[in-house]
């Protein structure tokens, strides 16, 4: 019966993709990614998740709605290097022997859709730069909600909303297996299927919210909504009690403070920032153990959080290195470290050797299933959003500027996270918000443009001409 719950809700997210005009498909579809986690599963196969099955239905709603889709898809600024990645994950998958041909071709088609063609399917949703404005606000929207039921998981000590897909489903209940009273590192995880991937939602969100407030003219009552926000998701952020999402954010707050804002604001958010953290440290002890536990991580005795030792990420990337060096131009395949390895995330299952613990890390995973192949693939394409996005610093407007380097925060973000834990299912949300603010800028780099033509063909301007 909750299965069938689940598949007559994805039906009717479906239909208001497909009913919805425009720009307004886009909440419903992103609401998807963010609210049901990659353990509800639609049709078991091909394996698809109930987000996977809508993206397919927001690119076939786009294809055949759409006469000039392709037209204005082929004007997406990193197209080439799209289809060069696009060749390099479809060769990884043709090459691993290990399955059959239907797999060999559809691993890497849905693996490229999901996690880096959205990037251009969202990108062509974006009619003017409000669009990012009336996105943002939805997803505020949605991250009060996640916000409310982190801090009711911290307050019952249970997440019904897991529990009642893992009885569904018969999977791990990752949410309430952080949350078992008594131990050191209780978690919350809000909606989200993991609690570190719930941190790193919140730190993009966090980071969304600081432009809106800094650089778009909102109402009063809009910008206490906003301050109300940030408080609820710092708060879920302590309850996720993991260091990966708060180092992430530092950072990304970090180079949007210094590149986007005048003196007076640099100053006014540091004392704030400074304060905040001073007065956490000192009377909220979860800040405090997390904190020393993150010095710890680097030095000699280690952290005595779980996956944390610098010594135990060298014991990783060596292993996994051994693994690469078997097939290092195509790698392992797809879902080789669960189907070839035997890695679980349940402990008492895994079967991987205890260097490899729970692959904390991207680059592991693209070191041992995708080869040299994939590493070069991946690099160009982060390497080449970060050159369009400077490209484009000094030929946009200033919301334009301002949005460069929020874009610019959220890759660092994304990128250490990634690094540092696991991508745990965040390409899709991450690659969806690159795409919607890279055509925001493009927007505003036309609206520059045009408003330059505009005073070039001044009525003094047009005298002059036809004076001469």
């Amino acid at each position: 019966m909750g299965q069938i719950f689940f598949i007559i809700l994805a039906l009717v997210i479906s239909f208001k993709i497909l009913e919805r005009p425009g720009i307004q498909k886009i909440p419903w579809f992103l609401s998807a990614i963010l609210f049901f986690p990659l353990t509800i599963v639609i049709l078991p196969k091909p394996h698809m998740p109930l987000y996977r099955f809508e993206i397919y239905v927001l690119l076939l709603v786009t294809i055949i709605q759409y006469k000039h889709w392709n037209g204005l898809l082929s004007r997406f600024p990193l197209k080439y290097v799209m289809f060069f990645l696009f060749i390099s994950l479809l060769c990884i998958g043709i090459f691993d022997f290990r399955i059959d041909p239907f797999l060999r071709i559809y691993r890497p088609i849905n693996f490229f859709i999901e996690n880096f063609f959205i990037c251009a399917i969202l990108y062509f949703y974006i009619k003017k730069p409000h669009d990012v404005v009336y996105l943002y606000k939805v997803i505020f929207k949605f991250f009060l909600v996640f916000s409310l039921y982190g801090v009711l998981n911290y307050v019952t000590r249970h997440n019904e909303f897991h529990t009642f897909i893992s009885s569904v489903y018969g999977v791990r209940d990752f949410s309430n297996g952080n949350m078992v009273s008594g131990i050191d590192r209780f978690r919350i995880s809000s909606f989200a299927w993991h609690a570190i991937y719930y941190g790193y939602l919140l730190a993009v969100v966090t980071l969304m919210a600081l432009f809106m407030f800094l650089k778009v003219n909102l109402r009063p009552i809009e910008k206490t909504f906003l301050v109300v926000l940030v408080v609820l998701l710092l708060i879920n952020l302590i309850l996720v009690n993991s260091r990966t999402p708060l180092f992430a954010l530092t950072m990304g707050i970090t180079i949007y403070i210094i590149f986007a804002t005048g003196i007076k604001q640099k100053i006014q958010v540091a004392l704030i920032v400074t304060s905040s953290f001073l007065f956490a440290l000192s009377y909220v002890p979860a800040v405090s153990k997390l904190f020393d536990e993150s010095i710890n991580t680097f030095s000699a005795s280690g952290s005595s959080f779980e996956g944390s030792s610098v010594q135990m990420r060298e014991r990783q990337f060596l292993a996994s290195l051994a693994i690469f060096y078997k097939s290092p131009i195509t790698g392992n395949g797809y879902s080789y470290i669960t189907e070839g390895l035997g890695y679980s995330s349940d402990q008492n299952q895994r079967q991987t050797g205890t260097d490899l613990m729970g692959f904390e890390s991207y680059v592991y995973k693209v070191l041992i299933e995708q080869g040299s192949l994939g590493i070069v693939g991946n690099i160009i394409f982060f390497i080449a959003i970060f050159i369009w996005l400077l490209k484009h610093y000094n030929q946009v407007t200033d919301f334009g500027k301002k949005l460069i380097v929020l874009t610019i925060s959220i890759l660092v973000t994304f990128l250490l996270f990634i690094i540092g834990t696991g991508d745990l299912g965040s390409f899709p949300w991450t690659l969806s918000i690159i795409g919607i603010n890279m055509k925001a800028i493009h927007l505003s780099q036309k609206i520059l443009i045009r408003n330059k033509n505009l005073v070039s063909i001044s009525p003094q301007n047009i005298t002059e001409d036809l004076n001469n």
